[in-house]
Formats: C-alpha cells, structure tokens, sequence
C-alpha cells in the first residue's frame, strides 16, 4: 500500500476554510491516482479524516495523537507519495514533515508529487 501525505490544517493562520479546501485537494488527487495508477492501493488520510477532527474538537485527541496513529498506519505502508503544498513551494510543515522524517527513518521509500502532474 502507498501512503498519501498531504496537508490538512495547512500553513497558518488555520482556517475552516482553507482546511476544506486541502481535503478536497486530497481527494482530487486520490482520485486521479487511483485512476492513473489502478493496480496500486492508496491509503489517504482525508478518506478517513471525520473521526479524528470530531476528537481534535471534543478536545479527546491532540495533533500529536492524530500524527502518531497516522505514523503506525504509514510503518504499514511500502512508499510515501507526499502531496507537495498548494502554494508551489518546497515548504512541508506540520503532519506531513513528521511523516516525511518517519519515512526516511524507517527507509520507507519517498516520492513528491504535485497535482499539476497528476492533472
């Protein structure tokens, strides 16, 4: 399985907004994934985003927690696709950094791609 990283709150300031607007990037990109790639399996964080941002609300989970079962699900994994930020830039922060270094420390392989390639 591959694991998609890609933003969620974003950069800050963090806005409802503007995490809506990652999530359906996510899934844009899934999709367009899954349909160039048909013979791989993509875990994608977004999919399954509900459950953790209601505790992130009801103040159950922290971020850390979040990251951290993200992290035992991508030890899992055979690759990290990062999503590269919307902005152009270079710039992970935040989940995805961690997941970036996680990889690199367990020699999962890591590969950047931006949406504009997929489109």
């Amino acid at each position: 399985m591959i694991y998609l990283a890609h933003e969620i709150r974003g950069s800050e300031p963090h806005s409802p907004a503007k995490q809506a607007a990652n999530m359906s990037r996510a899934l844009l990109a899934a999709s367009l994934l899954r349909e160039k790639y048909p013979d791989k399996a993509f875990y994608v964080p977004a999919e399954h985003d509900d459950f953790p941002q209601q505790c992130l609300r009801m103040g159950l989970l922290s971020v850390d927690d979040v990251l951290s079962v993200d992290l035992s699900i991508l030890k899992q994994c055979e690759e990290l696709w990062v999503l590269l930020p919307c902005s152009g830039f270079f710039a992970l922060g935040g989940g995805v950094a961690g997941e970036v270094e996680f990889a690199a420390c367990n020699r999962i392989p890591t590969w950047f791609i931006a949406l504009e390639e997929l489109q």
